[in-house]
């Protein structure tokens, strides 16, 4: 084995602490032997008990490569506040909407379905020369055939 290659692999075997997120979790980066960087997270968390929300999605795009570096400590902190922020937000948007009834609920309906597709006249068969139409209702008009005599 060349001293260059036991080099590389002293090098590529030990894996540099990047950060930690503000669960706990500690992200680490090395190189393999082919010179690939591979980033991995050691969980605070049993990794049988692993949730998806127990990455940070700022560190999540850190893993995939999506973003070159990690995030500092600032940028998580602002991060969490914001989500903290927007949920504070919808919990009072979500109470303002159940204690306002909107309008189109508090109308009561007044068709009554009495036959197939509320059919005034399933039964009945009155037809008219020339369809029928009152803005709610439709009643199609008859239809005869041309008679060539």
């Amino acid at each position: 084995m060349s001293w260059k290659r036991l080099l590389l692999s002293v090098i590529s075997s030990s894996k540099k602490l990047v950060g930690s997120d503000l669960l706990g979790n500690q992200y680490y980066e090395r190189i393999t032997s082919g010179g690939r960087i591979r980033r991995s997270v050691e969980m605070k968390r049993i990794p049988d008990e692993y949730q998806m929300k127990d990455i940070p999605p700022e560190w999540e795009r850190w893993l995939r490569g999506i973003s070159k570096s990690p995030p500092t400590n600032e940028e998580q902190e602002v991060l969490l506040r914001n989500k903290l922020i927007m949920s504070q937000k919808i919990k009072e948007l979500k109470k303002k909407e159940e204690s306002t009834e909107p309008e189109h609920q508090k109308v009561t309906m007044t068709t009554k379905a009495t036959s197939h597709a509320s059919s005034q006249s399933y039964n009945e068969h009155e037809t008219a020369e020339d369809p029928v139409s009152t803005g709610n209702t439709f009643q199609p008009g008859s239809w005869k055939p041309y008679n060539k005599q």
